[in-house]
């Protein structure tokens, strides 16, 4: 009889193999490295390999100077040579990693002053905190999908569109569907004529929702960004909006459950209409943009001729000549 090979011996054995039901063990998982927070200025980006090479300090294992690190698609096109930033990296095989990136500035103490007096602003106003039609939007200073500081407030010279979104949202019904009614909205309004329009859709997920991924978010829903703006913060600035706008939202597992509402603003900032759910009809926010307008139009029609009517003049009194003793 032919001996069979050890090897084969051995997997045949009873005394080696799992009784029925047992479980075999599972094989250990090496854990995923643990990311640290790094910072630098970037010295070159390559947007088809989707990299940036940063300069930068010691960092663990990582030595001072130039490293070149893998970073999403989005944030391969916002930050340029000279930028500077901060994210967490990680090795990945042969290659780092830099993921969350943020840009740093140096310190803006007018952008610092206007977002604690929001936060002020919510904590005062207690219950009262939503803002109705006929009351004027919250200044704060937010990052735009270019990673530009950007404040709406300062702007007396369009119409605003506000709503808010998340970009991993799971629901077509949502967040997508009210994407897409803002990018109908900017369309149909170069059509109607409604030249002074600027759409800004705000996140609540800035956890995950940085200006390298809203701009991957623009490209991937073929935004066109000349008036369609995307914009994150700080999450203590993004929770007080949300708050201010009567946004509800709490978070499950992997998602946020969120209402939802897109407000419509007048060049000075008063908010005018306020259209519930994702639903809301373009037409009708077209229809309420050109009729404020003529309003508009009217007041400024009325109020022309006075600011060009010739002041008055004044006759000088005579002058007078007192009689000597």
């Amino acid at each position: 009889m032919s001996r069979l090979p050890v090897l084969a011996l051995l997997l045949l054995s009873p005394s080696l193999l799992p009784a029925a039901g047992e479980a075999t063990a599972p094989a250990s998982i090496p854990p995923a490295p643990a990311a640290l927070p790094l910072g630098g200025t970037v010295t070159k980006t390559d947007a088809t390999a989707h990299t940036l090479t940063l300069r930068h300090a010691a960092l663990g294992n990582l030595a001072a100077g130039e490293t070149q690190f893998l970073v999403g698609a989005g944030d391969s096109l916002v930050y340029k040579p000279g930028s500077t930033l901060r994210g967490d990296c990680f090795p990945q095989g042969k290659e780092w990693k830099l993921e969350n990136i943020w840009p740093t500035f140096q310190d803006d103490q007018e952008a610092f002053e206007i977002n604690r007096q929001l936060r002020r602003d919510t904590v005062t106003r207690g219950r009262k905190v939503v803002r109705t039609v006929g009351e004027y939007i919250p200044k704060a200073v937010l990052l735009n999908q270019e990673g530009k500081l950007i404040r709406w407030d300062v702007n007396r010279r369009d119409y605003k569109v506000i709503n808010f979104i998340f970009t991993r949202c799971p629901e077509p019904t949502k967040c997508p569907a009210s994407t897409q009614r803002m990018a109908r909205l900017q369309e149909e309004g170069k059509t109607a004529g409604v030249s002074h329009l600027q759409l800004y859709s705000l996140t609540f997920d800035p956890d995950n929702d940085t200006p390298g991924v809203l701009k991957d978010y623009a490209l991937s829903h073929n935004l066109d960004t000349a008036n369609f703006t995307l914009l994150t913060g700080e999450k203590s600035v993004m929770l007080d909006l949300t708050k201010q706008f009567g946004i509800i939202q709490y978070r499950l597992e992997n998602t946020i459950e969120h209402t939802m509402a897109t407000v419509l603003v007048n060049p000075n900032g008063k908010i005018l209409y306020r259209a519930e759910g994702s639903r809301w009809s373009v037409e009708d926010f077209i229809s309420r943009i050109k009729a404020d307008m003529t309003v508009r139009e009217a007041e400024e029609s009325a109020l022309l001729p006075r600011l060009e009517a010739p002041v008055r003049q004044v006759p000088e009194a005579p002058a007078t000549t007192s009689a000597n003793p």
